[in-house]
């Protein structure tokens, strides 16, 4: 399995983990994507100017869920 379909199970595997949530899985050309040599996925959990996603990114509970579901996703 090459470095492009490991990312592709990576990314599918976060989106998996994120049940309550909108998720999209999106291809994107960006160099850091194209630039390593190991499964990668870049992920976005809110916009600053939404407020509740605001809210929510900023919080300690937040953050820690958030850091919790990526860690299980990477174990």
């Amino acid at each position: 399995m090459d470095k492009i379909e490991k990312s592709k199970k990576l990314a599918l595997a976060i989106s998996q983990s994120f049940e309550n949530r909108k998720v999209e899985i999106k291809n994107a050309n960006f160099q850091l994507l194209k630039s390593v040599d190991y499964p990668i996925a870049l992920v976005e959990l809110g916009f600053l100017t939404n407020e509740s996603d605001r809210a929510l990114l900023i919080s300690e509970e937040g953050q820690t869920e958030f850091a919790k579901i990526l860690l299980n996703v990477i174990k």
